[in-house]
């Protein structure tokens, strides 16, 4: 049973125990006391790779509201150090934390500072994200530059408020292993030209509970005919979903689009959603390696809007008592929101972002093509 339909077989609110065993104060004094700087430096560290902002009060805004969501996830997840630790220590062997003034961005942050490098983290996940869209904008590159074609498969499931999210992914994760391997994969990849794929996961809560979705830019050498492609593809997925004990309807269970620049920027999304940082225009680099930090349909959040409703933040709250149908009080909701960010954070805790298939990197030269683009792109 998940957190929503938990919350409903109850007749009151389930106590949570939302203070951490060492408040978030002390944690504050004790982490910038060990590196020998004010504690001040709690409120204003930011990483140096954070998304560019028009203007130092927007900035300073939306790096205040990410240390508001850390905060919250802190007190949600009092057992996750590393996580309250994020920001709060210099890095190993660095013997100092500075301050960093970007005069033609109009901010500044402090570098030297360790961070968790989470991907489920408000501090860290637009950092990652970032460097992830940069990632696969240089592999849709050097996937063009040697003919290769990107498509964009999107594998859905059906699902309902009893389902938890814990055994959605794991359904999931066997369908999508069994459907690429095996003979029938084998014998496709001879028929289609298949080069190797990346995998992100998007867990979205909704009406129905979480609706999770899975992400694939699928490369090729040769152009298939995307309906057949689809359909080869979601019989065997349907076929394997099945003995997990879920199914997938012909129409949305499987969907394959040309990719193009729009879709990296599509499964890159979670790091960049309005809730922490302004809004972005995505192509499919930025699409893909984003998506935790985009900003969900009016019939959904994503995660970290989630974790902006624990935080008591209105919009998002509007959007949970939207998708929950007026069933509970305000308080009721901020800790509704605090019991799913908390499933979310437990069931993705610990796994990469993004999944590369063997032998891609190598077979693109992700390496030296990474260090070309540094060099390009400095900033």
């Amino acid at each position: 049973m998940n957190s929503l339909a938990h919350f409903q077989s109850t007749k009151k609110p389930p106590d949570l125990k939302l203070i951490p065993q060492k408040s978030y104060k002390s944690i504050i004094k004790t982490g910038t006391e060990s590196c020998g700087h004010a504690p001040t430096l709690g409120n204003m560290a930011q990483s140096s790779s954070a998304p560019d902002f028009e203007g130092k009060e927007s900035y300073k805004r939306i790096a205040k509201h990410r240390f508001a969501l850390h905060r919250t996830a802190v007190k949600l997840l009092p057992d996750e150090q590393h996580l309250a630790a994020c920001s709060l220590h210099a890095a190993p062997f660095t013997s100092w934390i500075q301050g960093v003034h970007v005069p033609d961005q109009q901010r500044a942050y402090f570098g030297g500072l360790k961070h968790c490098d989470s991907p489920n983290c408000p501090l860290c996940a637009p950092r990652r994200a970032e460097e992830q869209r940069r990632e696969l904008t240089v592999m849709l590159a050097e996937a063009q530059r040697r003919g290769w074609f990107a498509y964009h498969l999107i594998f859905t499931m059906s699902h309902g408020w009893r389902d938890s999210l814990a055994d959605e992914h794991e359904a999931m994760n066997q369908a999508l292993q069994g459907l690429f391997s095996g003979r029938w994969f084998v014998a496709l990849c001879d028929d289609i030209g298949y080069k190797g794929r990346i995998r992100a996961y998007e867990p979205p809560f909704g009406e129905n509970g979480w609706h999770l979705h899975a992400h694939i830019i699928l490369l090729l050498d040769k152009p298939p005919i995307p309906e057949r492609l689809e359909a080869a593809l979601f019989a065997r997925y349907a076929q394997i979903l099945q003995k997990q004990g879920f199914t997938a309807d012909s129409e949305h269970g499987v969907r394959v689009e040309m990719g193009g620049s729009a879709l990296a920027d599509y499964v890159a999304k979670y790091g960049h959603e309005p809730v922490l940082s302004e809004s972005l225009d995505f192509g499919l680099d930025a699409e893909i390696a984003e998506m935790r930090l985009k900003k969900g349909k009016k019939g959904s959040l994503t995660p970290f809007e989630l974790l902006a409703a624990a935080n008591g933040d209105s919009e998002p709250l509007e959007r949970l008592n939207f998708v929950t149908h007026g069933r509970y009080s305000e308080a009721q909701l901020v800790q509704l929101a605090g019991e799913l960010f908390a499933e979310y954070f437990e069931v993705f805790k610990g796994k990469p972002r993004l999944v590369w298939s063997k032998g891609l990197r190598e077979a693109l030269g992700m390496e030296a093509a990474m260090d070309w683009y540094e060099v390009a792109h400095p900033e």
